[in-house]
């Protein structure tokens, strides 16, 4: 770690916060649409009950224990990968301490469509 240790902890750190937000609201968008289509009586109110238990026990929890237990540099690593951010969001010396990782989650996530369920 160069960049001024200090500095880059904190640059990793919001870099890594900013992605976690991302995806959290990627997913409260989608189930934001299970609201409307409720409100406009296309679902019932059990229907909506399931979707909401499905993101609570689902994404919400797989987040929840992922952005809480992984370090920065992984998480970021995660979120380039999959699109959270972008790389040009991410300082090159950052980028070029990740990049392995970057690697790793991209065979990983390889045909996946949950990216919630991604490592």
């Amino acid at each position: 770690m160069t960049m001024a240790d200090k500095s880059m902890r904190k640059k990793l750190r919001e870099l890594s916060m900013e992605a976690h937000e991302r995806e959290i609201k990627k997913h409260l968008v989608e189930l934001s649409a299970k609201f409307e289509a409720w409100r406009k009586g296309k679902i019932s109110s059990g229907e909506l009950s399931v979707h909401i238990h499905e993101y609570d026990k689902g994404p919400s929890k797989w987040m929840m224990g992922f952005y809480n237990d992984i370090d920065y540099e992984a998480s970021i690593a995660r979120a380039v990968a999959i699109g959270l951010l972008a790389r040009d969001e991410v300082p090159d010396e950052i980028l070029e301490m990740i990049e392995r990782q970057i690697t790793y989650f991209k065979e990983q996530n390889k045909g996946s469509s949950s990216n919630s369920r991604q490592i």
